[in-house]
């Protein structure tokens, strides 16, 4: 049998928050899964890795913005709806998770994919979805980002859409709508459908948010609902995150969660270092705390946590899909497998890279 964990410290615990269990159970070889702690149809289980090192290897992408060592500009050309440029200026690798929502430039945008970048790389292209459908003006830099991750489904089509389709050219405006600059030739066939067709179900999903938490900014625009300035989002959410923000043990080994909405697993973030998982912990836990909010539409909820059995279901599902594809990058290698009721994205550092051999980021979607 594993070893106990030490009691869970819970600081929503007046308000409904409780652990489950007081064992870890196996997930594989290294990786064990913790008691899961619940606030309203809200769970999440901790994830911890034998094997996991104390490092702080790699700069954030809010890090590097307020340092001045990460840059993100818009296309020189004038601006490309799905295509940006990032610049890491800084000594430490660069880590972008996918799902981030950059604030300002032409328009606010969604990150597509996770991007590692070494020391000193220069205008690296990534394929980014629009989040702010109303407005294409401003400036060319972007300063910061929002401080929610996306939703769930925002991040599945906005992968869906940046790894599978691996658009090699972006996307542009014009008067009308959006063109692919290499279409007329050819170039990258069926990408410019996939991208359009992704860029479509991010707008429509943001039009839902936007609604559901009765937010109606001016240019369309995402950021009020994930900054939680918007209609009610801020009320809605907020419990979840006072909740449950501090209620995950300090514990070294801890490099991500299994998350589930209404007793059923939707999400797991695992990264390869404890580290990471600390500093983008806070973003993560705002947006599951939203599809939360939006699932329970200001109703009272029954608890229903993560169970082993449904986590290791849901883990299962997603990596041994039969359906693969391989995104490889500069600096970034993706790879996608898709089971019949969940995706994975596993992203870590392209082999004869300055960071070969390193694993980054596990995320596992339901569909």
């Amino acid at each position: 049998m594993a070893a106990a964990l030490p009691a869970v410290v819970c600081l929503g615990a007046l308000i409904g928050c409780r652990a489950t269990s007081a064992e870890e159970v196996r997930l594989d070889a290294n990786r064990t899964l913790g008691a899961a702690v619940t606030f309203r149809n809200l769970s999440v289980a901790p994830v911890y890795d034998s094997r996991a090192v104390v490092a702080d290897t790699y700069t954030t992408l809010d890090e590097g913005l307020k340092a001045r060592t990460v840059t993100v500009k818009e296309s020189p050309q004038g601006g490309d709806v799905n295509r940006l440029y990032v610049s890491n200026l800084g000594k430490k690798p660069v880590y972008i998770i996918g799902g981030e929502v950059i604030l300002g430039g032409q328009q606010d945008r969604c990150i597509g994919k996770d991007l590692l970048l070494k020391p000193g790389a220069k205008a690296v292209p990534i394929t980014v979805f629009c989040v702010e459908h109303g407005r294409w003006s401003g400036t060319a830099s972007f300063t910061g980002s929002a401080k929610t991750l996306a939703s769930q489904t925002i991040r599945l089509s906005a992968q869906d859409g940046a790894v599978v389709a691996a658009v090699p050219e972006p996307t542009r405006t014009r008067p009308g709508g959006l063109i692919n600059r290499n279409q007329a030739s050819g170039e990258a066939a069926g990408s410019y459908e996939r991208i359009s067709r992704r860029q479509t179900d991010v707008w429509a999903a943001v039009a839902q948010k936007n609604a559901r938490f009765k937010a109606a900014p001016a240019s369309g625009t995402y950021r009020e609902v994930l900054q939680g300035t918007g209609g009610n989002s801020g009320a809605s959410v907020d419990p979840y995150v006072k909740a449950l923000s501090g209620a995950l043990p300090a514990d070294k080994r801890l490099v991500g969660v299994v998350t589930a909405v209404d007793g059923k697993v939707v999400a797991a973030d695992v990264f390869g270092e404890p580290a990471l998982f600390r500093k983008l912990w806070p973003k993560l836990l705002r947006s599951y705390a939203s599809d939360a909010a939006e699932a329970s539409n200001g109703k009272p909820a029954p608890a229903r946590p993560v169970t082993p059995a449904s986590a290791r279901a849901f883990l299962a599902e997603a990596a041994s899909g039969a359906g693969k594809a391989v995104d490889r990058a500069a600096d970034t290698t993706i790879t996608r497998l898709e089971g019949r009721k969940a995706v994975l994205y596993r992203s870590g550092a392209s082999a004869g890279g300055a960071m070969a051999g390193k694993a980054v980021h596990e995320n596992y979607l339901a569909k």
